[in-house]
């Protein structure tokens, strides 16, 4: 059996508001590469793709890496609140 894709695109997600609690995700793109099998572990990552630091705006590219390699490619729109 394998998970369900959704479910690796919510962690994906967990990720992006761990990293930076006070971040408002804007936009979230994903791509499913391949399945993830159950029980299998996975290896978020994510690279700075862009970062304005005037408006806030970061936007990264995220992955869920799984042993056979990446099950879902992603990229996040995050905008970083004003203190």
């Amino acid at each position: 059996p394998v998970v369900h894709g959704m479910l690796v695109m919510a962690t994906l997600g967990e990720g992006c508001f761990r990293w930076v609690p006070e971040a408002e995700l804007e936009r979230f793109t994903i791509k499913f590469v391949a399945s993830t099998p159950v029980g299998e572990g996975l290896s978020l990552v994510a690279r700075t793709r862009l970062e304005d630091p005037e408006s806030g705006l970061v936007i990264l590219d995220v992955a869920a890496i799984g042993a056979d390699d990446q099950s879902i490619r992603a990229t996040a729109e995050v905008r970083l609140r004003r203190v």
